[in-house]
This record gives structure tokens, sequence and C-alpha cells, in this order.
């Protein structure tokens, strides 16, 4: 019986998620995503039945999701705030600042925050590299689907 990793090996799969993680922090780069590494965009490793292999990519941290897909109520400047942010567990939040605050720590009982609009990457990743992607599977069925049948017809 033919399994799935019979025709493509986990390691083209692999390849694949490593070409759309790569492609993806170039793209989120371009986009001002604070993203660090290309490490922050995670690859589980595949899990593998007789007729499926599954592999996800996902993100190391709610921070970076917030910019793929939006954190919700977003606010263009000069409109009201209308997204305050209360210590739940705490008297006070407490956070590093940045842009003119860099360095500072601040420490407040809330904030009104504008949300975060989504600047996709992953997605677009995918669309970028999807030529490249079917051609590598199409390749490794055509090779692998060759040699199972050679191999069929031997035992014939």
């Amino acid at each position: 019986m033919t399994t799935t990793s019979d025709l493509v090996p986990v390691a083209v799969l692999l390849g694949i998620a490593r070409r759309v993680r790569d492609r993806a922090f170039a793209i989120a780069k371009t986009k001002n995503v604070p993203i660090r590494s290309a490490g922050e965009i995670l690859i589980d490793p595949p899990k593998t039945t007789q007729s499926q292999i599954a592999i996800n990519i996902r993100f190391s941290n709610n921070r970076i999701a917030a910019f793929e897909w939006g954190s919700g109520i977003h606010r263009e400047r000069g409109t009201p705030k209308k997204y305050t942010i209360s210590a739940n567990k705490a008297p006070f939040l407490i956070f590093e600042g940045t842009n003119q605050f860099a360095g500072q720590r601040i420490v407040i009982p809330s904030v009104d925050h504008p949300g975060v609009k989504a600047r996709p990457f992953l997605e677009p990743a995918k669309r970028q590299t999807r030529q490249q992607n079917l051609a590598d599977l199409r390749a490794t069925v055509n090779t692998n689907l060759k040699l199972i049948i050679k191999g069929m017809a031997r035992k014939i």
C-alpha cells in the first residue's frame, strides 16, 4: 500500500513551509511588523498518518498574530478613543515604553488603545510562493509515482 509520505516526503513539505515562513518574515519587515526573526513564525513538527501529512505554521505570540489579522477596534488619528485596556490582576499596567518613551518603564492603571490594524504577511507569502510550491510538489509526486509504478510492475 502506498502512503502519503511515499508520494511527497516530509522533507519536501518542510521545505515549502520554510519558504513560506521566510517570505512571510520578509513581507512583515516591509510592513513594519515588530518581528525580530523568521523564528518567531513557528513550523510545528509534521503529523503523519497513512493518508495525510499536516504541517502547521503558527506565530510564537499573539502580538505577531494581531498584525496578521488585526486586533479588533482600530482608531484612526483624530477620532475619539474607543478601546480602554485596564489592569485586571494587578493595580497597574506595567510595560516598556516605545518611540519617544523608549527605555522608560510605564506604570499606569489603564490606557486608551487604538487597536492594531491588520498588516497581513503570512497570507501574501502563501500566495507569492504558491507557484514554486506547486512546482516542487509536481516534481516530487511525478518522480515518486513513477518509482511506485515501476515497483508494482516488478511484483506482477
